[in-house]
């Protein structure tokens, strides 16, 4: 892979590499401008669109120091910055093969490749400088927020310390409620057990009382019957009663007949 043109060697591009560096750790970037190269007319451009650390950058190197970027740190610029160097290398092999072929003065490309590589360098050291005011902000912000959260945490202390003293008054209440409990419970069990006593003689009452009942439906129902069974009894004797009339009837006719039958033979005798 070939070098930047116009150094005549190694050391000289390292030198040149290095200064870039020093440029972006101190903040203050290179004013280099590009130099426009206008090309023959019979050369058509294969250069692919330079692309700067926050996106692609146009040939009119409009700078967008105005807007906010995220933060990034120092370590990734320096490693997006080598690997900007290695596609600017394979853009240089290009441009060494365009030379043969075109009008191009090389040291003209050379200017125009250094130029663009430090308008993308001054347009991440702006972007930096946004950064840093935001953290100023963010910070300010969060010293305030703590503020104000250590203001809520000392009226919450305040308020644990107010709550205690009534959990302290609570907790007396409740020790004298639990010594009244138990004096209610030893004067329950004495009336438990009289209330058992009662209950047993209650029990006792009930049974009586069932007995009794059991009696009453006995008699009750002997009473539902006793008018059946009398009026059975009354309707048998008025059959039986029928039925002698009938027989007394025939023992009249019988003998009456009798006694006509003898009347003609005691006349005849």
């Amino acid at each position: 892979m070939g070098g930047f043109i116009g150094f005549d060697n190694e050391e000289d591009e390292k030198a040149e590499i290095q200064k870039l560096q020093e440029e972006i750790s101190s903040g203050k970037p290179s004013s280099t401008k590009p130099t426009t190269i206008t090309p023959s007319s019979s050369y058509t451009s294969t250069l692919p669109e330079s692309k700067g650390l926050g996106g692609p950058t146009n040939t009119g190197h409009t700078s967008s120091s105005a807007s906010k970027q995220p933060t990034v740190p120092l370590e990734a610029i320096m490693g997006v910055v080598a690997d900007l160097e290695t596609n600017l290398m394979g853009c240089v092999k290009a441009l060494v093969d365009i030379q043969k072929s075109s009008s191009y003065k090389v040291a003209d490309i050379d200017t125009y490749m250094q130029g663009d590589l430090r308008q993308m360098i001054t347009e991440d050291s702006n972007r930096q400088i946004g950064v840093v005011e935001d953290q100023k902000i963010f910070k300010k912000m969060t010293n305030e927020r703590l503020d104000s959260l250590s203001k809520s945490v000392m009226a919450i202390q305040i308020a644990v310390s107010t709550l205690q003293g009534k959990v302290d008054s609570q907790n007396t209440a409740l020790s004298y409620l639990i010594k009244t409990l138990d004096e209610f419970k030893t004067y329950n069990k004495e009336k438990s057990r009289q209330m058992n006593q009662i209950q047993v003689l209650v029990q006792e009452l009930k049974d009586q009382a069932n007995k009794q009942q059991d009696s009453l439906d006995g008699l009750a129902s002997v009473s539902q019957t006793l008018p059946n069974a009398i009026e059975d009894l009354k309707s048998k004797q008025k059959n039986e009663f029928q039925k002698l009339q009938f027989l007394i009837g025939d023992l009249a006719n019988a003998k009456k007949g009798i006694k006509e039958e003898a009347s003609p033979r005691a006349s005849q005798n």
